[in-house]
This record gives C-alpha cells, structure tokens and sequence, in this order.
C-alpha cells in the first residue's frame, strides 16, 4: 500500500532555540513501519525540550492521521 506525497511540511526543532517550518523528503517506511500522514497534532513538553537539543529534529508525535502506506511485515 503506497498512496502519498515524497514531500510534505515539517516543524524542525533549529537546536537553537528556535523552529522553523521547512519542506522534508518523506522515505519510504521500513519492513515494520506505517507511514500516517497527519490530519492533527498536538504540541507536548518534548517538542519544548527539544528546542534545546543542539540538533535539527522534526518535532510532534501527538498526532491523528490516516495510514498512507505499510512496510512488507506490517500485517
């Protein structure tokens, strides 16, 4: 199953303290990944923490979505 976009909107994490929202290249899940393409999010205190994580990071894991597509073990 594989219906989605390569590219999408991210908010990235600068590691400055700071973000910015930035267009990212989408891969292809792994064999035991799900790929869900988000409908909904919600910030969470990590997103805050990793304002300072000296790194860019994609920021969220509070969301809702819809499946887009499944690796080859996903049952």
């Amino acid at each position: 199953m594989k219906i989605y976009q390569k590219k999408c909107l991210a908010a990235i994490a600068t590691g400055k303290g700071g973000f910015q929202i930035s267009k990212i290249q989408v891969q292809d899940p792994k064999s035991d990944e799900v790929l869900v393409a988000i409908k909904a999010g919600g910030p969470y205190h990590t997103d805050y923490d990793s304002l300072k994580w000296e790194k860019p990071i994609v920021m969220g894991h509070e969301g809702a979505g819809v499946v887009t597509a499944i690796g080859e073990a996903v049952q």
